[in-house]
This record gives structure tokens, C-alpha cells and sequence, in this order.
């Protein structure tokens, strides 16, 4: 089976949908429409990419999604009350890897903090052990992925194990403030000076050895926290 009709979106009653191991790389239907549907089987396919519409499938209880291609989670997700999620075999990059390998509780809190960003341009990302900032790859990422980030005012990456931030953060033109307390940065990206917004920036308890001369563009800022 190579897809999966969107008429499929009309059945309401529907409540399990199982399609393992066929052809399969979408979902091919409106998820958001089927609000009776407890468990979905989609493993062993080549899906690329989770609707954001599957937030509204409130009744879902299970998600097998293992063994496909996906690279990111949508935030969604995390509003399901969800008692079984398989997503081994999966080149996820988003929520990272230093997030799933916690577990289900710990991809959870990060999909559910990335949603409430959506909602509050509040994004705390602080205390996952990440290694990277997982900054969505802007050649592969769905829209929503790039718009959740890019509309984020006040970003928390503290208490984790940065030792760089990515060249994109300067895609990040709403930013007022950025926490990037206890991690390990020995220097800041010139790229930085491109958010002229910036009006805090914490960069405590690190090993910043200097601060790029591009940073004469941040005019806004009022707070540089570096002891």
C-alpha cells in the first residue's frame, strides 16, 4: 500500500487504524478529524513527517511510529494523553537525542515546552543535558518547526551542555531575552549581532574568552551577564 486515501478523514467513528509495513511516506488524511481514534499503526513505513493536526486525535492512546524516517516530533504530540508511543528506528533529530534516549517522559516535557512556546513566545529548553541547540534544519524542516523558533521572544538554555550556539540563532529576530546559564561556551557566534532586539543576555557560569566585535549592533541590550 503506497497511501492512504484522505477520505479516510471522514470516517468519525473510526477508532483503530492500523497500516504497518506497507509503502507509506504520509499520512495522506486529516488525523485532526478523527477525534474517536484510540490507537494508529503506522510503523514500519517511510513517513517524513507527523501532521500538526494529529493534536486534535484527542482520544489517542497509542502511536506506533516506529521504524519510518522521521526527523522531527511535532510539539502536538505532547498535548496527547498517549499510554504507548514507539518511535525506535527513526533518524529523529528534534527533540534531540540527549532527550530521547530519557524516555517518554522526557520527549513528552520537551514537546509540551516547544507547545506551550507556540502559544506564549516562551521557549525553556533548560536542564535536557543538550549538546546542541536543536535549531530545526532550515533545508528539511517543516514551516511550523522554523515559525515556532524564529517567533520566540524569550529563549532558556540553561543548565545545559552547550558549547556552541548555532549560526541560525541570528533567525531568531524576536528575541529580547537569552538564558544561556551553566553551560559550557568558550565564545558567542557573530552571528548574534544580527538580533537587534536582544536586551538581555545571560552568559554565566560558562568560559566565554571573548565577545565578538559584531555584538557593537546589539543597541538594544541592556543586560550582559558574564561572571
Amino acid at each position: 500500500l503506497a497511501s492512504l486515501p484522505f477520505t479516510l478523514s471522514h470516517l468519525g467513528a473510526l477508532k483503530t487504524l492500523r497500516a504497518d509495513k506497507n509503502k507509506l511516506t504520509e499520512f495522506g488524511f486529516n488525523i485532526g478529524r478523527l477525534t474517536n481514534l484510540t490507537q494508529l499503526r503506522l510503523g514500519y513505513n517511510s513517513i517524513k513527517e507527523v501532521p500538526e493536526t494529529i493534536g486534535k486525535a484527542m482520544a489517542l492512546r497509542e502511536l506506533g511510529l516506529e521504524c519510518n524516517r522521521l526527523e522531527a516530533l511535532p510539539p502536538a504530540i505532547g498535548t496527547l494523553k498517549l499510554d504507548l508511543l514507539k518511535l525506535d528506528q527513526n533518524p529523529i533529530k528534534r527533540p534531540p537525542r540527549e532527550v530521547i534516549v530519557r524516555g517518554r517522559d522526557s520527549i513528552f516535557l520537551f514537546l509540551r515546552r516547544l507547545q506551550y512556546s507556540v502559544m506564549t513566545w516562551d521557549l525553556d529548553l533548560s536542564h535536557f543535558g543538550l549538546k546542541q541547540v536543536p535549531f530545526p534544519d532550515l533545508k528539511h524542516a517543516a514551516a511550523w518547526e522554523v515559525n515556532t523558533w524564529c517567533r520566540v521572544k524569550h529563549l532558556s538554555l540553561q543548565n545545559n551542555k552547550l558549547v556552541s550556539l548555532p549560526v541560525e540563532i541570528e533567525l531568531m529576530s524576536n528575541l529580547t531575552i537569552l538564558d544561556l546559564q551553566s553551560n559550557k561556551l568558550v565564545t558567542l557566534p557573530p552571528s548574534i549581532a544580527a538580533i537587534t532586539s536582544l536586551q538581555v543576555l545571560d552568559a554565566a557560569s560558562n568560559h566565554v574568552q571573548a565577545l565578538p566585535g559584531q555584538m557593537k549592533d546589539n543597541v538594544q541590550l541592556k543586560e550582559l551577564l558574564l561572571e
